[in-house]
């Protein structure tokens, strides 16, 4: 199979879009969750996920559907999709193809063509930025299975929050510094208010559970949630909004 590999590097410097690194995030080790917090309840909760849908597949061109959070902008955030012979990302094996998303909207199909495909088993992933680290959603092309990265709220007290990720295989969030971080209200990632709080993936394990401390959480609120591929807020790749109750009446 011959095609063309154009992979960009990430720059911190040149990219209008970028909003708070993890440096500006201030993002630190998780503190202490205090005695006197309370346990707030968690009444809705709605969460948003990379998607990547395989339509139409011949001997030379694979065509695939994608649906990626509410506000991405995928052509100017640097979104690729690429593509091995495997059955899971081999992060570090040069792609046998890759093509940029050339439109902004936050969903949409694309077209691999110029391909030489088998009998073999072949992956595609979609990514958030452009980094190959920033792949957040898999799909085998025969058997059409997917993974993407998951994001379960497993707690809230009114100073943290704990959370549990579950990345694909493989995958080095420590080296991509990956982090999670929460806003108040229905926020979005790419156009952010001021941060409550974040925690940088201080270990490559691909599941694992994260608690953000330090935070101030009030009953009857709404937060957002968001796991971050890579260091810039363009880098969204999967996202809770959830619901307090209000505090019992007295």
């Amino acid at each position: 199979m011959s095609a063309a590999i154009d992979t960009p590097t990430r720059s911190l410097t040149a990219a209008p879009w970028l909003c708070l690194t993890l440096a500006l995030c201030a993002c630190r080790p998780a503190g202490r969750v205090t005695s006197e917090a309370v346990t707030l309840e968690v009444t809705g909760l709605t969460s948003f996920h990379t998607e990547l849908v395989v339509e139409e597949v011949t001997g030379d061109t694979l065509s695939l559907s994608y649906q990626t959070l509410p506000a991405n902008r995928p052509e100017s955030y640097g979104n690729q999709i690429y593509l091995w012979e495997a059955t899971e990302i081999p992060w570090s094996a040069p792609p046998l193809a890759t093509q940029p998303i050339t439109s902004d909207g936050q969903s949409g199909d694309i077209t691999l063509s110029g391909l030489a495909l088998t009998e073999q088993e072949y992956i595609v992933g979609y990514a958030v930025g452009p980094d190959v680290q920033d792949i957040c959603t898999s799909t085998l092309i025969d058997a059409g299975t997917s993974e993407t990265i998951e994001l379960e709220l497993l707690s809230v007290r009114s100073d943290s929050l704990e959370v549990r990720y579950q990345l694909l295989p493989g995958a080095l969030p420590a080296t991509a510094e990956s982090w999670i971080g929460v806003w108040p209200g229905q926020a979005s990632p790419y156009n952010p208010s001021a941060l409550l709080g974040c925690a940088a993936l201080s270990t490559n394990s691909t599941e694992a559970a994260l608690t953000l401390t330090d935070l101030t959480l009030a009953a009857g609120e709404t937060y957002t949630v968001v796991y971050f591929s890579g260091p810039e807020c363009s880098t969204a790749a999967t996202m809770l909004r959830f619901q307090l109750a209000p505090s019992p009446a007295r």
